[in-house]
Parts: C-alpha cells; sequence; structure tokens
C-alpha cells in the first residue's frame, strides 16, 4: 500500500505547482527521489480527473450528515482539506470511501508526425494509426473506442460474442469483425470505407446503415444518414502504401488529408465544399500534396497567415 507520507506529499506539490511562482527544480528532485514519488503523482493526477469526471455524485455525498463509517484513511485525507487544496482532498477521500467513483483511466493511443502506429489489441485483432492520429480506449476498454483526429485502418478478428464500438465525430462505427478505414475531415465530417465484412455507422437520434466490403460512406450531415457509394477495396487505408486514393470524395476530405501530411494548415473556401474529387497523391514527404491536388483539381491556394485557403481558378 502507498505510504500515507508519500501521499501527501504529492497532494502538496499537486497544489503547489498550481502557483506562477512554483519550484520546477525542487519538484523535480522530489519526482526522481524515489520511484514511489512519480506513482503517488500519478495517483493523484488520476484522481482529479475522476473528481471532475463525478462532480455532481460527489456534491450529492458531501453533504452536512454523513451516516456511513468512514476509515481512519479517509479521515486523515478529509483533516488534509484545510491545509492542501480543500476541494481535491475532500474528493480524494471520497474517491477512496465510495469505490464506485473510481474509474479505470481512458487508455490513450497516439501516432507520430510521420511515422504510422500499429496497435495489437488482446484479441488478436490489429489498429493502424496514420501519422498525425489519436485514439482513446475508453477506461482501458478495447471494445470502447473514440479516434479523436487523423485516420486508423481496423483488422477486426470475427467474434459473435464481441462487439467492437468507435466514436468519430459524434457519429459511431460497430461490427463483431471486418476490416475498415475510418478517416475524418475536420471536426464534423467522417469518412468509413470497407474492404472486408460489414459494418454499422450510426447517426446519433437518426438511424444506422449497413455498409459491406467495397463501400464507403461521407458523413458531414448528423441530421441525416448517409447512403453508401462504391469503393474498390484494395484502395481502402490507401495511406498504408504511401498513397491517398479518393473516388468521389468531398474536397474538405481531401484537405484534411494534405494538412495532416503536409503540416500545413489547408482550408476550403465554402463554394467548393459540395466539390469532389477523384484521383491518386502520392504522400511522399508530404510537400508535394498540395500542389498536386491543385493542378489535378483546376483549383487555386492562397496562403494566407497560418492558413492555406483553396479556392475556384478565376476564369
Amino acid at each position: 500500500m502507498m505510504n500515507e507520507g508519500v501521499i501527501e506529499q504529492a497532494i502538496a506539490w499537486h497544489e503547489a505547482l498550481k502557483a506562477d511562482d512554483a519550484d520546477w527544480d525542487a519538484y523535480m528532485q522530489w519526482l526522481e527521489a524515489d520511484s514511489s514519488h512519480r506513482v503517488a503523482y500519478d495517483q493523484i493526477m488520476l484522481a482529479e480527473d475522476a473528481v471532475d469526471r463525478n462532480r455532481e455524485r460527489i456534491a450529492a455525498i458531501l453533504q452536512p450528515e454523513v451516516t456511513a463509517p468512514v476509515s481512519w484513511w479517509s479521515r486523515r485525507k478529509f483533516a488534509l482539506a484545510g491545509t492542501l487544496g480543500g476541494a481535491l482532498a475532500a474528493s480524494i477521500a471520497l474517491l477512496i470511501a465510495v469505490p464506485s467513483l473510481r474509474q479505470p483511466a481512458d487508455t490513450i493511443y497516439e501516432s507520430g508526425a510521420t511515422a504510422s502506429r500499429t496497435i495489437a489489441l488482446a484479441d488478436g485483432s490489429t489498429i493502424i494509426l496514420a501519422p498525425k492520429s489519436r485514439m482513446t480506449a475508453e477506461g482501458g476498454d478495447q471494445s470502447r473506442l473514440a479516434l479523436a483526429s487523423g485516420a486508423a485502418y481496423f483488422d477486426i478478428r470475427h467474434d459473435p460474442q464481441r462487439t467492437l464500438s468507435i466514436t468519430a465525430n459524434g457519429y459511431e462505427v460497430s461490427d463483431i469483425g471486418t476490416k475498415f478505414a475510418i478517416d475524418l475531415a475536420g471536426s464534423k465530417s467522417v469518412h468509413l470505407s470497407v474492404s472486408e465484412g460489414v459494418v454499422s455507422f450510426t447517426v446519433p437520434e437518426q438511424g444506422k446503415v449497413s455498409v459491406g466490403a467495397g463501400y464507403q460512406i461521407f458523413a458531414r450531415d448528423a441530421g441525416t444518414v448517409p447512403q453508401p457509394v462504391r469503393v474498390n477495396p484494395d484502395n481502402v487505408g490507401g495511406w498504408r502504401q504511401g498513397r491517398l486514393v479518393y473516388e468521389n470524395a468531398p474536397v474538405e476530405l481531401v484537405a484534411a488529408d494534405i494538412s495532416r501530411y503536409s503540416g500545413q494548415h489547408v482550408v476550403v473556401d465554402p463554394s467548393l465544399q459540395n466539390e469532389r474529387f477523384s484521383g491518386v497523391l502520392v504522400i511522399g514527404n508530404g510537400s508535394q500534396l498540395l500542389a498536386n491536388f491543385t493542378a489535378f483539381m483546376g483549383v487555386t491556394a492562397k496562403s494566407e497567415g497560418d492558413t492555406i485557403h483553396i479556392r475556384a481558378a478565376r476564369r
């Protein structure tokens, strides 16, 4: 069991580091003095996250009258409230006294700026994250995933007893075993393409649609359920082979991919949002993606500050 004195020190440092004149050198010396210090500090950070996620429940428990017995450990932590950040210390006591408030932390998967990352799931499935992508497993549960940014290719082992659920920009993708790719365009759009099996795509409060192998959907209007359209299964997740293959894709999706691989912030003029693009762009180091796309599409690209705007070419 973690030494109580170390926990108290971790709480004290957690509060001290909030000050503008915090002594970071002293904190680093304390952190590196003993391996238990880092473990304790991590526990405090996890506790604070649990507090944020359970504020209403904690508020209901923190009533003037407490009838449930409280352990010596909990009383000790309540005593810290006056000197070590009252709300946090009291809430930590609650997290210890009320096990239902303690929840496993999310597992975060991230890829680098230029390289993809392969994630091996416990059931033998694999996920490949495209560069500059981020995904989380809720509470460490690998069957409940959320693609927060970028793109990912899923090779999921068939298991009728398990359903994999992935949220992406507010939409939900689920299956029991198949191969498919999800690509996020900005904060609202989703591109789903399937190379093997059948995937269920759900628009909250609107309905769902089944997407089979050789089909794709582009979703950017949360008020409607998109309809699947044809795609070559061999082109699904083409970025794994260093190429971006588009078949009747929205221009904003292409712009999002160019942003990811080139490191530039590329946006599409509203007048082009309904335009579609079909073609192949070789990723390389990303430097030629924008020039090649504008040449193929017959559009212009203009820098304004840190942003590159794609607009229709003047006639």
